[in-house]
């Protein structure tokens, strides 16, 4: 029996959310995902904790080490605090 595994069939649900970063930028997608995810915290729809990194890798089908970079972009900028064993949260507005 022979598996075949295609590397560009994603599921709907990571379609969706993966068109918003353009795998052919020659902006890194890490730097994507951080304006991305930048964006959401400034517009409030994101408002206490960023996603963990399993998930962003799910939801936009990037590399592990990619959703880390873009959190630790975020925890650099003071939109967001690691938690150890607890998650990273967004910092509020006014303590930025």
């Amino acid at each position: 029996m022979t598996l075949t595994v295609s590397s560009h069939r994603r599921s709907s649900s990571v379609i969706g959310m993966a068109d918003d970063l353009d795998h052919d930028s020659p902006v890194p997608l890490y730097e994507q995902l951080a304006a991305l995810l930048r964006a959401e915290i400034d517009a409030g729809r994101l408002t206490v904790r960023v996603p963990s990194e399993l998930t962003l890798v799910q939801r936009y089908g990037v590399s592990r080490g990619t959703a880390h970079r873009a959190v630790m972009i975020l925890v650099e900028a003071g939109y967001a605090r690691i938690s150890r064993g607890k998650g990273t949260f967004i910092v509020p507005k006014g303590q930025r």
